[in-house]
């Protein structure tokens, strides 16, 4: 089961999924961070797409509605949420990814 969830923007922020746009593209390969955090970067730049394309996770960009920068960024990684469910038939208890 895939679970629907709404994102709201801000006066100045908005939420935008990574592969919304062409225009997203172009900001990534624009986004820089201080050389103390590089690995943030490298992710968004290099394995954030593939991570997308085989379903380990899903990345929002959070824009600056003003300059049109990605101001942030985050990533979900899926399979990471999982319920017990029930199995009332056999009386067995087994998980599943929620996402």
């Amino acid at each position: 089961m895939i679970v629907e969830f709404s994102v709201y923007d801000t006066n100045s922020y908005t939420i935008e999924h990574l592969l919304d746009s062409k225009e997203n593209a172009e900001l990534i390969e624009q986004f820089e961070v201080g050389k103390n955090v590089k690995g943030l970067e490298n992710y968004l730049k290099y394995v954030s797409s593939d991570d997308e394309e085989n379903n380990f996770s899903r990345t929002y960009l959070v824009k600056d509605k003003t300059t049109k920068e990605i101001a942030s960024y985050f990533s979900i990684r899926t399979g990471l949420i999982t319920m017990q469910v029930q199995d009332v038939h056999q009386n067995k208890s087994s998980s599943f990814s929620y996402m």
